[in-house]
């Protein structure tokens, strides 16, 4: 169901999932390497720990419908690296999505490593969010329910995503959605502190008992960034805005964010008490379920487009 409402204007740009990047290299200076069956043609990004571009299948013509994610060359930190590399191609293969990025092709065992996903057309929420500064109502539920189909793919395999964010969500011009970047997923049966992340943005949306606790984590983590990008997506900001880790980790565990209804009247009771329940504290008190929070979205969705009839 996709209401007519939703317009979403990007830029082209491609991702392959993977850490937030930074353009360290002209789009279109050509690169000469071959990855294994692929021909690399441009430099897209590259990071602390990955580099992406664009690629062909070696011999085909050179229409760059691919990226090749690999190791940046010389990172300090590349066995954590290719152990995200590992990771997300793992979850590719045990969950499979339309809102899910796809990994077509890998190279784990041996250098050069490398993952391979399709080139995807649009932008980031992120850059959507920098450029336009908040979204409407209509397309914030339209953008927030694709994810969450997304992600109860991934519930349903017992897998987290563990990175919700604008960064690794994806926006096609027709308004799909997908959610990128799975080198973070973790298994409900794994456990450990998040705390030790060096990503500071991504502590803007993480659930408190992830930052707290070296308990197993849930789907509930998920659902509790999902809200707080939500709550960005709305309001224009998320709901903390601390400036060092340790009050933004604060302020996930003991702060409640302003009211949506205060902040933007228009947003109506209904959708500002299913973000306050997504940012519940307490894992318990969110919706039961990513199922059941697609529902409630899909009811607000259908609600929205009867009062616009």
């Amino acid at each position: 169901m996709k209401p007519h409402t939703c317009s979403i204007t990007t830029a082209n740009s491609a991702v392959a999932g993977g850490l937030p990047q930074q353009e360290a290299t002209p789009r279109d200076q050509r690169v000469a390497h071959r990855f294994g069956d692929w021909q690399l043609a441009e430099t897209l990004s590259v990071g602390e720990l990955t580099a992406t571009y664009t690629a062909h299948p070696f011999g085909a013509t050179p229409a760059c419908h691919y990226v090749v994610k690999t190791l940046a060359e010389n990172t300090p930190y590349a066995d954590l690296a290719r152990t995200l590399l590992q990771r997300e191609a793992f979850v590719s293969q045990e969950v499979s999505h339309p809102h899910l990025i796809p990994i077509l092709d890998s190279q784990l065992r041996k250098p050069p490593y490398f993952l391979v996903t399709p080139y995807l057309i649009g932008t980031t929420l992120r850059t959507l969010l920098n450029s336009v500064g908040k979204l409407d109502v209509t397309t914030s539920l339209w953008v927030t329910r694709q994810v969450a189909q997304g992600l109860a793919a991934l519930h349903s395999r017992n897998w987290m995503h563990a990175d919700i964010k604008p960064e690794n969500i994806f926006l096609a011009p027709d308004g799909h959605v997908t959610l990128i970047d799975l080198g973070f997923a973790r298994h409900f049966k794994e456990s450990g502190s998040a705390c030790n992340r060096r990503i500071q943005g991504t502590f803007n949306y993480i659930a408190p008992e992830t930052i707290t606790s070296a308990h197993r984590t849930g789907a509930a983590c998920d659902i509790y960034s999902l809200g707080a990008t939500l709550y960005e997506m709305l309001a224009g900001k998320p709901p903390f805005q601390e400036r060092t880790l340790a009050d933004l980790a604060r302020a996930h565990r003991e702060q409640r964010p302003k009211s949506l209804c205060e902040i933007l009247p228009e947003t109506g009771e209904a959708l500002s008490s299913l973000v306050v329940r997504m940012l519940a504290k307490q894992p318990v008190r969110r919706e039961s379920s990513t199922p059941a929070l697609i529902d409630q979205l899909v009811k607000l969705e259908i609600d929205g487009l009867a009062r616009c009839a």
